[in-house]
């Protein structure tokens, strides 16, 4: 397997190594060429959807996949275009990590029902926006999650677990 960049020199152990990825199935929302599909492949993940919205990227993605066969550890989609394309894609699964980083995607968040939200135990989502991390935290608290960790201004990631019930 081929050792894969990462994307604009972005630091993804910074930005999303703090959750534990190891034996784990895990939605890649926003996975470029592969980028972080091969970050979190290395990081231990046991199954990976890798959305990505952008048809070129989409198409590199697929072709780095195939050449390093790697269709089934890794699976490619394209796009998640609205609130309802995402909540079928988490209803369909039982991931037990959504990594969402796709300037927009985290939007659509706020509208999936808390029924379908609630099936994900860690999220790690990137919000480019107060407004929209404030609606963000507020889905999470209202759904039984705890904000693990924060960080960045103007541009967050959240890392927020589910409640353990006693």
């Amino acid at each position: 397997m081929r050792i894969m960049p990462e994307w604009g020199g972005e630091n993804y152990e910074g930005l999303y190594g703090d959750a534990d990825y190891k034996d784990k199935d895990v939605l890649d929302i926003g996975a470029d060429w592969g980028s972080t599909a091969y970050w979190l492949l290395g990081r231990g993940a046991k199954y990976i959807l890798a959305v990505e919205i952008d048809p070129q990227l989409y198409r590199a993605l697929v072709h780095n996949l195939e050449q390093d066969n790697l269709i089934g550890r890794i699976d490619p989609q394209l796009g998640v275009s609205d609130s309802g394309s995402l909540e079928e894609i988490l209803a369909g699964h039982n991931f037990d990590i959504a990594k969402i980083d796709c300037e927009g995607c985290e939007e659509l968040l706020i509208d999936v029902s808390d029924e379908v939200f609630s099936r994900v135990k860690e999220y790690v989502i990137e919000t480019h926006s107060d407004d929209i991390y404030d609606q963000i935290a507020r889905k999470l608290a209202k759904n039984s999650y705890e904000i693990i960790r924060e960080q960045g201004s103007g541009v967050k990631v959240i890392h927020a677990c589910k409640k353990e019930v006693n």
